[in-house]
């Protein structure tokens, strides 16, 4: 596959799927304390500018 190939998937596609999927990122195997995420939002504004998607652990 081509450097930069993106088959129509932008930054959006790729925050819309990790909020729909977020068992995608492999959070436990980094902080193994660190359980399920949920995800929160996908745009959060601050004044630094927005960030692209907040989750959370679930208890």
């Amino acid at each position: 596959m081509p450097l930069g190939f993106t088959d129509g998937r932008n930054e959006a596609w790729v925050r819309d799927l990790l909020a729909g999927n977020p068992d995608l990122l492999p959070i436990e195997e980094v902080y193994q304390s660190f359980g399920p995420l949920a995800p929160l939002c996908t745009e959060l504004q601050t004044e630094a500018g927005s960030v692209f998607a907040v989750s959370s652990v679930l208890p």
